[in-house]
């Protein structure tokens, strides 16, 4: 009974430390607030109509942003690079990056697969015209444009590297 006990406060203190760092943001690492990401995500779910998921990475930075499936988010571009551009640019918060920083990324390769259907944009983040090593955003549209999933690479930060 005492060895229950001590394991749920462990488990319940525990669950109350990841909760705490995952909402804290300190306004000088370049991270958004939790809630403005939450509340992008919300926006993006309207624009699709049904739930989209989010993962984040072990940073807790945005790693994967996936709609439900058959409900893309449109946009209004008929080129795939142009669509994954806007995209980002419009979407920036779901990844938690200001305008500024939507705007460092450049269309580093399209690969559109007609027989799938599909397009995929890689969108390279660039500092000072230099790529940033795994500063990467891969957009998966489907025949429309549509975005279906963004994929960040798995260790991608808000802000400019030191």
């Amino acid at each position: 009974m005492m060895r229950t006990l001590r394991l749920t406060l462990l488990l319940s203190s525990s669950a109350l430390w990841v909760t705490a760092c995952a909402t804290a943001a300190d306004p000088d690492d370049g991270f958004a607030p939790a809630d403005e990401r939450d509340a992008a995500i919300q926006i993006l779910q309207l624009k699709a109509g049904a739930p989209v998921s989010v993962e984040l990475s072990g940073l807790g930075t945005t790693r994967i942003v996936a709609m439900t499936p058959q409900f893309s988010v449109r946009g209004h571009a008929t080129d795939p690079a142009q669509a994954a551009t806007e995209f980002l640019t419009t979407h920036h918060d779901v990844f938690k990056l200001d305008a500024a920083d939507a705007s460092n990324f450049l269309v580093n390769g399209v690969d559109v697969e007609p027989h799938l259907n599909m397009s995929h944009v890689t969108l390279q983040r660039v500092f000072s015209g230099i790529p940033v090593f795994r500063g990467a955003i891969t957009v998966h549209m489907d025949n429309h444009n549509g975005v279906f999933r963004a994929l960040a690479d798995e260790t991608f930060k808000v802000g400019a590297p030191t």
